[in-house]
């Protein structure tokens, strides 16, 4: 059983690795349930909530300046309801309202205002909520709503799981790196087993797999011209290397400067 990741935020942007990690993990078949309030204000980016979260759109502080609203769940929460208040003495309420993409569906709706501050996938892989739970009353309420949340995601259970060190590691070498026209890229495989090699832009979106195939143990090269999957010229950027074999998974940045 795959577990559910989260991040609790409170105006604590994401950095650009943290969105490779939740991307990476994501598409590798994990579960992630993205809770913040103001993550959009504070700068988690678009087009990754789009590529990741299902998100078409929004609208930020729909109430603004508020001290408390009342919370209705929907569909698989249905019936849980509770209220939530400011955060701090000094910090108003401001949820965002979410509008998903055809992959997703609203799971929770602000009754006082008809808005919804939270989507999930229709696969129940991933979900984004533009609103915190500081406050609710009564406290088991909330409690039972990240429970209902949790059974949405299969999982029946919560433990903790000591760090284990991988016996085998991934390697990854690029050069050069920036890169103008092309760059040479070096891996090594400690199994045998079928690879993938993936570039990605900043914000998760695929560019193009350069390999997808079985490999034996050792090293191998590929050279990349710096194109997407249908041969055009991508613009200079950062943009991502994820290497993939077996389920041992591991991603480098690399540079494109034209």
């Amino acid at each position: 059983m795959k577990t559910v990741e989260g991040m609790l935020s409170n105006r604590a942007a994401t950095t650009m690795d943290d969105e490779l990690n939740i991307a990476n993990y994501i598409i590798g078949g994990g579960k992630f349930w993205l809770i913040g309030q103001d993550a959009i204000y504070s700068g988690v980016t678009f087009t990754f909530l789009q590529t990741n979260f299902h998100l078409a759109s929004y609208v930020e502080d729909y109430l603004f300046g508020g001290l408390l609203t009342h919370i209705q769940g929907l569909d698989e929460v249905a019936g849980d309801a509770f209220v939530i208040n400011e955060d701090y003495e000094w910090n108003d309420f401001n949820p965002d309202d979410l509008t998903p993409n055809a992959d997703a569906h609203h799971i929770i709706i602000d009754v006082d205002f008809t808005q919804h501050p939270a989507i999930l996938s229709n696969d129940s892989t991933t979900s984004f909520w533009a609103i915190d739970g500081r406050g609710p009353y009564p406290y088991e309420t909330w409690e039972q709503l990240v429970h209902d949340m949790l059974l949405v995601f299969g999982i029946t259970s919560i433990q903790e799981r000591p760090y284990q060190e991988p016996a085998a590691h991934l390697q990854l070498h690029i050069s050069p790196d920036p890169f103008v026209h092309s760059t040479t890229i070096n891996y090594n495989i400690p199994i045998a087993g079928n690879v993938k090699l993936q570039i990605f832009d900043k914000s998760g979106r695929h560019i193009i797999t350069l390999i997808d195939e079985y490999k034996k143990v050792g090293s191998h090269k590929i050279n990349w011209h710096g194109k997407d999957a249908k041969g055009v010229k991508i613009s200079s950027g950062v943009y991502f290397i994820r290497l993939i074999c077996g389920e041992l998974i591991y991603s480098k940045s690399l540079v494109l400067s034209r």
